[in-house]
Order: C-alpha cells, then sequence, then structure tokens
C-alpha cells in the first residue's frame, strides 16, 4: 500500500491537535522556526489598499533599494484594469489526490513500466481525461466535505493569527472575514474529491487498467508539471511522499511542481 493525501482541513486540524507531530504548518510555527536564523517578515496578502498585486507588495515593501522595480510595478498596475482580480489559480489536486489513493490500492501497476507510470504521468492523464475528455470540472467529481463545526477551529486560527499579526487589518476587516469563510464554506470550497467513491467508479476503473498498458492522453508538454515525492515525509503531511512498493512514479520538484515516484 502507498500513501494517501489526506483532505486539506483533516491535516490542518491534526497539526492543531498535535503541533509537536506535524511541523510549521502556521504562520507562528515558521517564525518561530526560522526567525532563529533569518529576518522573517511577514506579507499580508489579503490587504489591497496600498498595493493592487502581490509583486508590487513584495518589490516595494521588502525588497530593499528597489525603488525603481516598485514604481515601474506600480504603473503596470495602472496599465492593467485587471490586477487587482487576478489570482494565483492554483491546479487542482484532487487528481493527484486521485492518482495517490489509485496507488494506494494496487490499481497502478507501476513495476509493468516505471519510466512511464510515474506520479505526475498518471495525474496528468486523470486530470486530461477528466477535464477535456469527459468536459468535466473537479467539483463535478463526488466530494467529500466538512461540516462548520468541523472547520470551526481553523476558521478561529486565522483569525487569532490575522489579529496578531495584522491587528489593525483584522479590526477593520474581520466581519469581511468571516463573511468570505461563509461563501467559500456554502460554495464547497473546503471541500474534496471522495477518492473512495471515484475508485468504485467504472469509468475511472477501467481507465486505470488501460492506462496500466498504454499511453491514452498526448499531453502537450506545457500542460505537464512535476511533483516531487520526498520518500521520508510521514502519511498525513501534504508535501508529496513514496518508495518504490507505494508507486515509483520517476522524481520531481517543488510541492506546488522531471520522472517521480508516487
Amino acid at each position: 500500500e502507498g500513501d494517501v493525501i489526506p483532505p486539506m482541513y483533516q491535516y490542518m486540524k491534526k497539526a492543531i491537535e498535535d503541533p509537536e507531530r506535524i511541523k510549521y504548518p502556521f504562520l507562528n510555527n515558521i517564525i518561530e522556526g526560522y526567525g532563529e536564523y533569518f529576518d522573517v517578515q511577514v506579507m499580508n496578502m489579503h490587504d489591497t489598499t496600498k498595493y493592487k498585486t502581490l509583486a508590487s507588495q513584495m518589490v516595494c515593501d521588502f525588497i530593499p533599494n528597489a525603488t525603481k522595480t516598485c514604481a515601474l510595478s506600480q504603473v503596470e498596475e495602472k496599465d492593467n484594469k485587471t490586477a487587482s482580480t487576478v489570482l494565483n489559480a492554483a491546479k487542482s489536486g484532487y487528481y493527484d489526490m486521485l492518482a495517490m489513493a489509485a496507488n494506494a490500492k494496487g490499481l497502478i501497476d507501476v513495476d509493468s513500466d516505471p519510466e512511464r507510470l510515474t506520479r505526475p504521468y498518471v495525474r496528468d492523464q486523470i486530470e486530461w481525461e477528466h477535464e477535456k475528455a469527459r468536459g468535466l470540472k473537479p467539483t463535478d467529481f463526488e466530494l467529500v466535505c466538512p461540516t462548520r463545526e468541523d472547520l470551526q477551529p481553523l476558521l478561529q486560527q486565522s483569525l487569532d493569527y490575522e489579529e496578531q499579526f495584522f491587528p489593525e487589518f483584522h479590526k477593520a476587516n474581520k466581519e469581511t472575514h468571516l463573511k468570505e469563510f461563509d461563501k467559500m464554506f456554502n460554495k464547497k470550497r473546503y471541500c474534496s474529491i471522495d477518492t473512495e467513491a471515484a475508485l468504485k467508479d467504472e469509468h475511472w476503473l477501467e481507465f486505470l487498467k488501460r492506462l496500466n498498458k498504454e499511453n491514452i492522453h498526448d499531453i502537450p508538454d506545457e500542460e505537464e508539471e512535476e511533483l516531487e515525492f520526498e520518500e521520508d515525509e510521514p502519511k498525513t503531511v501534504l508535501t508529496d511522499s513514496a518508495k518504490s512498493s507505494q508507486m515509483k512514479m520517476g522524481k520531481e520538484s517543488d510541492s506546488h511542481h522531471d520522472g517521480q515516484e508516487l
């Protein structure tokens, strides 16, 4: 059996309950862990009162003597009318979770073709099948969702840290914070793919059987991303982990993206 990726809310909840076991998930842990060695400065990515983009905020407030670059970034902000609404859209983690869950159940025959059946390859094939071939969205999978009670400790932790590190911002924006939480909850943004349900679906079972034997989708290079597998990570940690018996899917890099192990 291989490792599986837990839903984010479960991971964060465990981090609150057992902070000694799961290191550095929260801002205060990072500051405590690295503050002894580095000058740790905190950037509030939600505060757009001074700058429209994170790039401008970083260059202007956190990089010394970058006055020309700061000025240029603000000129570009004015030219780009949509700058304040552009977010750093992350690739859905559902496909990676499904790939890892399939491997854990022995549905990926890595030994049959270890050079091809890498973790990023399987993940990207699943994504292409779901979105391009079937025309579906990540949220079209069956989902498992936390209750408001499940999320309450995380919400309170978020509010506490905001008040600790950005007291003035917190004072002026606490209600906005709570409304954003409600909006995200109602949109099921805290939900996760139900991998158990997906791997009972005949479509995905047949797809994985076929994928073990042959390449299914020819994905353009720009569509491909790679993730690194850390062999010694504990199972509850969201950074990637795997050994050859768990799914040799090559060697990648970056928790957010060359062949790697699954």
